[in-house]
């Protein structure tokens, strides 16, 4: 079965409160990346069905993301030594630093260092000299690569799904002369769905992986309950996500493993000079296929 009929959120339909009401049953997180988010006490009571990963762990879209382009950068790019740029305040960067770290290094790679974000980050980096940095974040990770490029540092940055904001290229992202990350979706592709939502979007420049993922879910929720023939048993519900497969969505087709995590493409962005630009497109597991 591969459903594809897209709900749009300007639409004004009886499903819409029985969706809202379902949330308290059905959680369908977004952005869950906090390691162990699904182990939580109050969390056991509902069903969790992720877009994103229930946490970072080696199944996460973004894992995957950095995993190809960890590939690219030691087959094609004679990257073979690196440095992990960690934020100590945030579980995102840990666990994704060391996601990066254990892919980088058991394909051939040498980390140099972990190094915490502070103002010893980039003498520390230069004189190492690796061909590689790591930096999982958002905002942070933008000013660091402005002070990498007012301090000469040629290391290619990679990061796992934080590189997409507005935020993040004004704060130095877009002076980066390339650099790697991965996304859920890209918007400049053929997709129908993608140009339909777009075309009902005032501001298109503004639209992110977040919002996207956002209608996904709540298309995927309303989908599930129409199949379950019910809006109040959770049980009903949650069986019915459980067997979501081949579900067609604006950030791609969705189907769902045992564990609630998602079976979908990841999209791979380069950075070039300052612009993002869709390198290619890959399902777990496969090889990355370019669009």
């Amino acid at each position: 079965m591969t459903p594809s009929h897209s709900y749009g959120l300007g639409e004004k339909s009886n499903w819409i409160s029985a969706v809202i009401s379902a949330w308290m049953m059905v959680l369908l997180f977004l952005f869950t990346s906090s390691p162990g988010l699904a182990g939580e006490p109050e969390i056991k009571i509902a069903a969790i069905f992720s877009l994103t990963g229930a946490a970072v762990g080696s199944n996460a879209p973004s894992v995957q993301g950095v995993r190809t382009a960890v590939k690219i950068l030691i087959e094609h790019l004679n990257a073979h030594t690196g440095v992990l740029f960690v934020n100590l305040n945030n579980d995102y960067s840990m666990v994704l630093s060391e996601q990066c770290k254990n892919y980088f290094e058991t394909s051939g790679g040498l980390i140099l260092n972990r190094l915490q974000y502070n103002g010893h980050v980039l003498p520390d980096t230069k004189k190492l000299k690796p061909d590689v940095v790591f930096i999982p974040g958002v905002v942070k990770s933008g000013i660091i690569l402005r002070e990498m490029a007012r301090a000469g540092l040629t290391a290619i940055p990679l990061s796992g799904d934080g590189w997409e904001f507005n935020d993040f290229f004004k704060a130095g992202g877009a002076q980066l002369k390339r650099g790697y990350y991965c996304s859920h979706w890209f918007r400049q592709t053929s997709s129908a769905l993608i140009h339909n939502y777009l075309t009902h979007r005032a501001d298109k420049s503004d639209v992110w992986a977040g919002e996207v993922l956002a209608v996904d879910a709540v298309n995927l929720l309303a989908h599930a309950m129409t199949r379950s023939g019910t809006t109040t048993d959770r049980a009903k519900i949650k069986q019915s996500l459980s067997e979501v497969h081949g579900f067609e969505g604006i950030t791609g087709t969705i189907s769902f493993d045992k564990n609630g995590d998602p079976i979908k493409d990841v999209v791979l962005m380069e950075i070039r000079d300052g612009i993002p630009l869709f390198h290619s497109r890959f399902t777990p597991d496969q090889e990355a296929k370019s669009q």
